[in-house]
C-alpha cells in the first residue's frame, strides 16, 4: 500500500513499482491490518541473489580522484546484457530510499 497526498507523487512511483516489480493495482483500501517494514539487508541480499552476485565480493569503494569514461561502459549486446547495470542501481536506489534498516 502506497500512501501520500501528492497524487503526481503517487502516480510517479506506481509506474516505478509496476515497471520493475510484479503488482496488482487493488484499488481503494477498506481496512490495513499492519504495516509492513522492509529490511535493507534483506532486500539488498535478494538483489544480490537475482543478479548473481551474492557470492563474489570484490573491491567498490570509489574516490573522487577516479576517473570515468564512455570507454568503460558497455558497447555490445553480450556487455550490456551480462550485468545489467541499470536494474542493479535502480534496486539499490529503491533500497536506499524505500527501506529502513532494522534498529
Amino acid at each position: 500500500m502506497i500512501t501520500n497526498s501528492d497524487i503526481d507523487f503517487l502516480q510517479e512511483t506506481k509506474k516505478f513499482m509496476t515497471k520493475n516489480f510484479k503488482m496488482k493495482n487493488l484499488e481503494k483500501v477498506s481496512f490495513v491490518l499492519g504495516i509492513l517494514r522492509l529490511s535493507q539487508e534483506s532486500y539488498i541480499n535478494k538483489v544480490l541473489d537475482k543478479f548473481g552476485m551474492k557470492d563474489k565480493p570484490g573491491d567498490t569503494t570509489i574516490s573522487k580522484e577516479d576517473k570515468f569514461s564512455l570507454k568503460q561502459c558497455p558497447t555490445n549486446d553480450f556487455e550490456r546484457t551480462k550485468i545489467p547495470y541499470a536494474s542493479i542501481v535502480k534496486s539499490l536506489m529503491y533500497a536506499q530510499v524505500c527501506t529502513h534498516p532494522d534498529i
